[in-house]
């Protein structure tokens, strides 16, 4: 059961660089989980930018987003954080085929 809550929260000023992550079909869903974590851990404004591509990939970072405030539950730092999504061009496309290509990128902001 996946339980989410709606409320406003501030995000942190654009000028911050966030972690990259990238979440493939074949990414252990805990070790991305907990690469989320340790983004979070590192203090208030943390972003961590996790990039998937395909159904299969989407749904790993879903559940590792998910996963990952668990295991932020269990600290009991009460770390929590938001997950927003948009598509966004993959940075590295360099051929013109890629370059319209875009991936899901969840953005993870501590709050």
């Amino acid at each position: 059961v996946l339980l989410s809550e709606a409320r406003l929260a501030d995000l942190p000023a654009p000028g911050l660089t966030p972690q990259e992550l990238i979440v493939s079909a074949g990414t252990n869903a805990g070790k991305a989980a907990a690469a989320i974590a340790a983004a979070m851990r590192l203090g208030p404004g943390s972003v961590a930018s996790v990039r998937a591509m395909g159904g299969v990939a989407v749904h790993k970072a879903l559940i590792a987003a998910s996963i990952a405030q668990q295991y932020l539950n269990t600290d009991g730092h009460g770390v929590r954080f938001v997950v927003t999504v948009a598509f966004e061009a993959q940075p590295e496309a360099e051929d013109a085929e890629r370059r319209g290509v875009k991936q899901l990128v969840l953005r993870v902001v501590r709050v």
